[in-house]
């Protein structure tokens, strides 16, 4: 809608259209707590995208780990991504109404895609990966950076200036369509709420360092989880990779100075985690070793690596205590309020406070 209104979302509009024709599907398109278990299916989807970029991970550092094909550790796997995608300090509102459980799922399917591309180079991933960047840019702005780190991975480790350039050139076309096509259905609103209102919010670096202080123990788990699955030699792209979700997460950190939420972090946290179970299951055969008689300081190792990995678990915000976030008088007042419009239309609720109110 026009600025003077100030009603408008300051997000480009990907991830709203997308819930409400899933819903609509679903036949709830008024449906608040169906857009809701909509957000949680992004969660669980990205959790699952994520459980097969460790995999991939793996996979090319490590082909002959057997560690990888048990399905207790999938299990596992699959379980500590979910609550890593719904953690308590960048992921505690992934089932709201937000762009963020999209965004996310975005993210990390374009991680996947990049570790599938570093294994197989195939022009129909190159038109994936384009395709990708206005996709994740429609889902959110700043998820555009994509391209920028696609960019740069292939002039580095691409091994073809050719198949950069295609992709420079077609990525930066395709966006440019989509925003054509957006100015052409919503005018220049859309120009004012996407680009010129977030443009003027300047980030804070002091705040940005904050963030980093704040999120330190995913920066620790995917620095520590990339030590352990690139020791020895491996192929340079799986550093280039690496080195992608480290400019990912620090960008992400930069950025979300803007403001005081650490919501902007919870990509690059997710695929932190991701590194840091590549990481856990390429030292685990090792430790676990078989011998003749575990002599003593094998069990004080291996109950030293459970204790540090359960004390990071705490620390990364995927430990919760049963508790309501608040108190029981905040839910009765809610159900008064319900309560006084039971059995009325929602435009007659609506109508009836706007006749209140004015």
């Amino acid at each position: 809608s026009p600025p003077v209104n100030h009603d408008s979302y300051a997000y480009v509009p990907g991830s709203q259209l997308l819930t409400y024709f899933l819903a609509w599907l679903a036949g709830k398109p008024g449906s608040i707590p169906a857009y809701r278990v909509i957000q949680v299916g992004y969660t669980a989807v990205a959790a699952f995208v994520a459980n097969l970029c460790c995999r991939r991970i793996l996979l090319l550092a490590w082909p002959g780990l057997r560690l990888t094909g048990g399905w207790l550790w999938n299990c596992f796997c699959y379980a500590l991504l979910f609550l890593a995608a719904t953690n308590t300090i960048t992921n505690r509102y992934v089932h709201n109404l937000h762009g963020d459980a999209l965004a996310q799922l975005i993210s990390v399917t374009a991680f996947y895609v990049l570790l599938l591309y570093v294994e197989k180079r195939s022009l129909a991933l190159l038109a994936a990966m384009i395709l990708l960047v206005p996709a994740a840019w429609f889902t959110k702005q700043s998820l555009l950076i994509w391209g920028v780190w696609y960019g740069g991975f292939l002039a580095v480790w691409g091994h073809s200036w050719k198949r950069f350039a295609i992709f420079a050139a077609a990525s930066t076309a395709a966006c440019g369509a989509a925003v054509g096509l957006c100015y052409a259905v919503w005018g220049q609103p859309f120009i004012y709420w996407t680009f010129s209102l977030l443009g003027h919010h300047p980030v804070l670096p002091l705040r940005s360092f904050q963030h980093v202080l704040d999120t330190w123990p995913y920066y620790a788990a995917g620095l520590l989880g990339g030590v352990a699955v690139l020791r020895g030699t491996k192929p340079g792209a799986l550093w280039g990779a690496w080195l992608v979700w480290l400019g990912l997460i620090a960008t992400e950190t930069y950025t979300s100075g803007i403001a005081w939420m650490l919501n902007h972090i919870g990509p690059g946290c997710l695929i932190a985690t991701v590194w840091f179970l590549a990481g856990l299951a390429s030292v685990w055969d090792h430790l676990i070793e078989s011998r003749p008689a575990p002599r003593m300081e094998d069990w004080v190792r291996v109950g030293a690596v459970a204790a540090a990995v359960a004390l990071m678990f705490s620390g990364m915000g995927l430990v919760r205590i049963p508790i309501r976030p608040i108190s029981g008088d905040a839910y009765r007042y809610a159900a008064d309020i319900e309560a006084q419009f039971a059995g009325l239309p929602a435009q007659d609720v609506l109508r009836s406070e706007e006749r209140r109110v004015g």
